[in-house]
């Protein structure tokens, strides 16, 4: 049974590897025709990234202090995003 586990772990190994490797000639051809489109959507999604570590860096700095903090909503959230784009 060892064997037959292993056979298929290879096997199944194997196939994901060619996937992305497709997968990646794929964004890279892409990326040749739109260079400028790829790096605004890395940009945008790290700013994303940025304003949720600030939210939950906020979030945490109020727990600790032990001040009442009201949960931030979907609002608050979109304002941030927009003050950032500009």
């Amino acid at each position: 049974m060892t064997s037959f586990v292993k056979k298929t772990l290879k096997k199944s190994h194997s196939a994901l590897v060619e996937r992305l490797v497709v997968k990646a000639q794929i964004a890279d051809a892409r990326m040749k025709r739109a260079p400028s489109l790829v790096r605004i959507r890395v940009y945008h999604i790290a700013a994303l990234n940025t304003t949720a570590l600030n939210i939950t860096a906020l979030h945490i700095a109020d727990v600790h202090t032990k001040n009442i903090h009201t949960t931030v909503n979907i609002t608050d959230i979109h304002c941030i995003l927009s003050q950032q784009r500009v």
